[in-house]
């Protein structure tokens, strides 16, 4: 695919006579709104049909596609996120999980299919977690003793823990030789 400057292009449609450009109907010639003549004697065919479109078309389809651009390049950055967030709560062998990445992956080759996963080094507020999360390690700041493995639904839940991490599943381990 030929590769095309947005700017430049946008910049030489904004330079052109201004439009919508038209075929004379008498003299077949290319005017613009004022009827100053752009080209003569383009005629009716396909091609003055396509010279006249393209004052209005191109700089609409150039607004369009980088507003496409826009939102595909927000949408990769949620998914993404999203795709670290499903890593992260669940086992990497899931089946689920796999196949989501595949079909990530056909969407946008140029993004890596499965974000890596690193352990979440920046605590989270209590006002964060949601039942829904589940089991995650809660801590105090500073740190003064080990973390406590549950959620604050749970009857023996410290009140006085107000931040916690998830627990990364690791991968199960790779078999020995001769097992």
């Amino acid at each position: 695919m030929i590769q095309r400057d947005w700017k430049k292009d946008m910049e030489m449609c904004e330079a052109a006579p201004k439009g919508p450009w038209i075929i004379h109907p008498k003299y077949q010639d290319l005017v613009n709104g004022d009827g100053e003549v752009l080209v003569q004697e383009v005629g009716w065919g396909p091609v003055g049909h396509l010279i006249s479109e393209s004052r209005t078309a191109l700089p609409y389809w150039l607004q369009e596609a980088r507003e496409r651009g826009e939102r595909e390049q927000r949408l990769k950055e949620l998914l993404s996120d999203t795709m670290g967030c499903l890593v992260m709560s669940t086992s990497k062998d899931n089946e689920d999980v796999a196949r989501i990445a595949a079909d990530y992956s056909t969407l946008f080759p140029d993004t890596p299919t499965t974000p890596e996963i690193k352990q979440q080094s920046t605590a989270r507020t209590l006002d964060d977690w949601h039942e829904d999360i589940g089991t995650v390690l809660w801590w105090t700041f500073p740190i003064e003793e080990p973390p406590y493995c549950g959620t604050p639904l749970d009857a023996d839940y410290p009140d006085y823990l107000t931040h916690w991490t998830p627990i990364v599943e690791p991968a199960a381990p790779a078999p020995k030789e001769g097992e």
